[in-house]
C-alpha cells in the first residue's frame, strides 16, 4: 500500500469562498435553465402536436392535467442536479439527468393522449423511456452507493494515518502487520529523531513539525512500496520490511541517512536499530532488540560526533565560543554573525548610540537579502521598537512584525516579518542594541533565542566595558610617556615636538606594515622612551656644541644600551618597546650598535622606528644643521635602504606614509 504525504492547500478567506460560489453558481444557472427550457418547449410542443386532431376516444382531462402537473417537480429535480452538480459525486448527476428527461417526456406523452382521448403512442417509444429511466436510476444508486464507500475508505484512512506525516499511526501498523501472510521472513527497523527538542525549543514547535516531516519523507522514499511504516511516538518511527534482509534494510537506512540534512554540526538526523522478523509472530521480541541496538547506535553517535559550530547550542556553549572573541569588533561581527546563523535569523544589525540618537552599523545579511538598512542610518533615541526597548529597558521582539504599532513603515514595505532587539549595557548605560530580523518567514522568539542573544549582549557589554578601561590606562600610560619624552627632548636640545611626530610616524609604517594591536601599542611605548637612556649620559658630552671625540662617542653609544636596562625597571613595557629603545641604532648592513645586528636579526619594531627617527631628524632644524627638504630626505631614505634600513621598510615608508 502506497502512503502519500498529504499535500497543505492554502484554504480560501470568506470573501474568497463567496466570490467562489457566486461565479459557480453563475456558470451553473445558465445550462440548467437553458436545458429546463427546452424540456419544458419540447413538453409544449408534444401538448400542442395533438391539439390538431380532434379526439377520437373519450378524453380523461382531469387525470391527464394531474399527470401533466408531475412533469413540474421533474423539471425543478433536473434544474437543481443541474445547479448543484459540483457538490454531487461523479456519475450521480447524469444518472439523475437520464432519469428525470426520460420519464418527463413519458409522462407529457401519456398526458397528451390521456387528455385527448388517443392511444396512437408507439410500444417502442415507452420501452425505450423505461430502459432508459431504468438505467438512470441504477446509475444514481450505484454511484451513489460506491460514494459513501469511499468515503468510508477515506475515513477510516484518515483515522488510521498520522495527520502530520500521512504514515500510519500504531494502531494501524499493528493491524497491517497482522494481516502479512504467516512466515514471511521480514526486517524490523526502529528510529529515534536526534535533537527535536532542541529544535522545538531553539524555533519553534512549526521547525519542529518540519523536521518530522522531513525524515518521514526520506524514510517513505527510501523504502520500497511494501514497506510498512509508522510514528510510533513524538519523535520516533517504525517499519516493517517484508522480504528484505537485515544487512540490506540497513544499507538502505544508511543511504536515507546521507540523503537527509544533519541537525547539530556534523551529527545526523536520527539513530537507528533493526532486528530480524518472521511474519506471524508477535513484534515485541524484535521492537525491544531494534530499540536496544538503536540506543547504542545513539550513544556511539554522541561520542563520534565533532559539534564545531552547533546548529541548536546550549547556553554553554554559546557561551564557551563567544569566550574566544576578545574584541568588541570580533563580537560585532563574527560572533553575532555566528549566532544569527545558529538561529536561523536571515540578518544582523548593530545600532550605537551617538547623542541622541541611533546609528545603525556592523551589518549581516544573507547575500542578495534585500531591506531598507544601511551603514549610517540614524532613529531617534525613543522612536520604534528600539524606542521601546531604551525606554523600558529590556529586551523587545515581535513575531509579527507589521502588526505591531511600532512597526516602521519602510522595514514593513521591505518585508520584515521579525525581528528580536537587545540592549547592551556599559556600566549601566544603555550603549546599543543587537538586532535580529528575519524577511523570508515569520521566526517563533522562544525563551531559548533570548537567552543566546542576552548572552551575547552580555559579553558584548562587559568587552566594550574593559576596552573602556584598557583605552583610560593607555591613555594614561601614553600621556606620562609623551611627557617623559617632551623631558628627554628639553635635555637633548632637540626640536619640540620630535617625541610626538615620530610616535605618529611608527604608528602609520607600523599598520601598513601589517603589525597587530599589540605590537603598535609596544611600538609606541618604544618611540616615547627611545632616548631614555640619555638620562645617563654626562651633560658636557650630551651637550657639547662641537664633534664628539672617538672616546665622547663610545659613551654616548650607551645610551641605547643603558637606555634598555633603565626601561626594564618598568613593569608593564612590552619586550617590543624594550626592542626599541635597545636596537634603534642598529644597521642592516651590520654597521650599527649596541649589538651589530644585521638583517632580520634586528627585531622589526626596532628597523621601523630607525626610519622614523632618521625622517624626522633630516627634516627638521637642529642646532647643528638645517632642515631638509622632504623630497631629499625621501632621496636620503631610498640611497639608504639595503645599507642603514630595510629596504622593505623603506618602501612601505615612501608609499604609506610620506605620499
Amino acid at each position: 500500500m502506497s502512503l502519500r504525504i498529504p499535500d497543505v492547500r492554502r484554504t480560501s478567506t470568506p470573501t474568497e469562498a463567496s466570490r467562489l460560489n457566486l461565479s459557480h453558481l453563475t456558470s451553473s444557472v445558465a445550462p440548467a435553465t437553458l436545458y429546463t427550457a427546452l424540456l419544458t418547449a419540447a413538453v409544449i410542443t408534444t401538448f400542442l402536436s395533438f391539439n390538431i386532431y380532434p379526439p377520437t376516444l373519450a378524453p380523461d382531462r382531469f387525470q391527464a392535467t394531474l399527470r401533466l402537473l408531475s412533469i413540474f417537480p421533474l423539471l425543478l429535480l433536473t434544474f437543481s442536479t443541474l445547479l448543484l452538480r459540483s457538490l454531487a459525486p461523479r456519475g450521480v448527476c447524469a444518472g439523475v439527468l437520464l432519469f428525470a428527461s426520460s420519464t418527463v417526456l413519458w409522462t407529457a406523452n401519456e398526458a397528451a393522449n390521456q387528455y385527448y382521448g388517443l392511444n396512437t403512442t408507439d410500444e417502442r417509444f415507452k420501452t425505450a423511456m423505461m430502459l432508459l429511466g431504468a438505467m438512470g436510476l441504477l446509475l444514481t444508486t450505484l454511484r451513489g452507493a460506491h460514494s459513501v464507500y469511499r468515503s468510508a475508505r477515506n475515513h477510516r484512512r484518515q483515522v488510521q494515518a498520522d495527520p502530520l506525516t500521512g504514515l500510519m499511526r500504531r494502531d494501524g501498523f499493528l493491524k497491517r502487520y497482522q494481516d502479512f501472510p504467516s512466515g514471511v521472513p521480514c526486517s524490523v527497523a526502529v528510529f529515534d529523531l536526534n535533537q527535536l527538542k532542541s529544535i522545538n525549543d531553539t524555533h519553534g514547535h512549526s521547525e519542529g513539525d518540519a523536521y518530522i516531516r522531513t525524515v518521514a519523507r526520506a524514510l517513505r522514499s527510501g523504502f520500497p512500496e511494501r514497506a510498512l511504516l509508522c510514528r510510533w511516538g513524538g519523535d520516533e518511527f517504525a517499519a516493517v520490511i517484508p522480504g528484505m534482509p537485515e544487512v540490506q534494510v540497513t544499507k538502505r537506512i544508511r543511504k536515507i541517512l546521507l540523503n537527509t540534512p544533519r541537525v547539530v554540526g556534523d551529527a545526523v538526523a536520527f539513530a537507528y536499530g533493526t532486528a530480524p522478523l518472521t511474519s506471524g509472530e508477535g513484534m515485541d521480541r524484535a521492537l525491544a532488540l531494534a530499540d536496544q541496538r538503536m540506543h547504542e547506535r545513539k550513544e556511539e553517535q554522541r561520542a563520534t560526533q565533532t559539534v564545531i559550530y552547533p546548529q541548536f547550542p546550549t547556553d554553554g556553549e554559546v557561551a564557551r565560543h563567544l569566550e574566544h572573541l576578545g574584541t568588541s569588533n570580533e563580537l560585532l561581527t563574527r560572533g553575532v554573525a555566528l549566532v544569527a546563523h545558529l538561529l536561523h535569523f536571515e540578518g544582523t544589525f548593530y545600532m550605537q548610540r551617538q547623542e541622541d540618537s541611533w546609528v545603525v552599523t556592523r551589518l549581516h545579511f544573507s547575500v542578495g537579502q534585500s531591506h531598507p538598512l544601511h551603514e549610517g542610518l540614524t532613529q531617534s533615541l525613543e522612536s520604534g521598537l528600539v524606542g521601546r526597548a531604551y525606554r523600558t529597558q529590556t529586551p523587545i521582539w515581535s513575531t509579527d512584525y507589521p502588526s505591531d504599532p511600532d512597526a516602521s513603515p519602510a522595514w514593513v514595505e521591505a518585508g520584515l516579518k521579525t525581528t528580536l532587539i537587545t540592549p547592551v549595557r556599559c556600566r549601566n548605560d544603555i550603549i546599543g542594541f543587537i538586532c535580529l530580523c528575519s524577511f523570508s518567514t515569520w521566526r517563533s522568539i522562544t525563551p531559548k533565542v533570548r537567552r543566546t542573544i542576552e548572552t551575547i549582549a552580555l559579553r558584548l557589554g562587559h568587552v566594550l566595558d574593559l576596552e573602556r578601561v584598557e583605552q583610560d590606562v593607555r591613555a594614561t600610560l601614553e600621556g606620562g610617556l609623551l611627557g617623559l619624552g617632551a623631558a628627554l627632548e628639553a635635555r637633548d636640545l632637540e626640536t619640540g615636538g620630535h617625541t610626538r611626530r615620530v610616535v605618529g610616524h611608527a604608528t602609520r609604517l607600523g599598520k601598513a606594515l601589517g603589525l597587530p594591536d599589540d605590537a603598535l601599542d609596544a611600538l609606541r611605548q618604544g618611540a616615547y622612551l627611545h632616548d631614555i637612556g640619555k638620562l645617563v649620559i654626562p651633560d658636557s658630552i650630551l651637550l657639547k656644541p662641537g664633534k664628539l671625540t672617538p672616546e665622547e662617542w663610545e659613551i654616548m653609544k650607551t645610551h641605547a644600551s643603558r637606555g634598555s636596562e633603565i626601561a626594564q625597571s618598568i613593569p608593564t613595557l612590552a619586550k617590543g618597546a624594550l626592542d626599541v629603545i635597545r636596537h634603534h641604532h642598529e644597521r642592516w648592513d651590520g654597521t650599527g650598535y649596541p649589538d651589530a645586528l644585521r638583517h632580520e636579526d634586528i627585531p622589526l619594531p626596532a628597523r621601523i622606528f630607525a626610519v622614523c627617527d632618521v625622517y624626522d631628524a633630516l627634516t627638521n632644524a637642529r642646532s647643528y644643521k638645517q632642515a631638509w627638504p622632504q623630497a631629499e630626505a625621501k632621496a636620503e631614505l631610498a640611497r639608504q635602504a639595503g645599507k642603514h634600513f630595510d629596504p622593505e621598510v623603506v618602501h612601505a615608508f615612501l608609499t604609506a606614509v610620506t605620499d
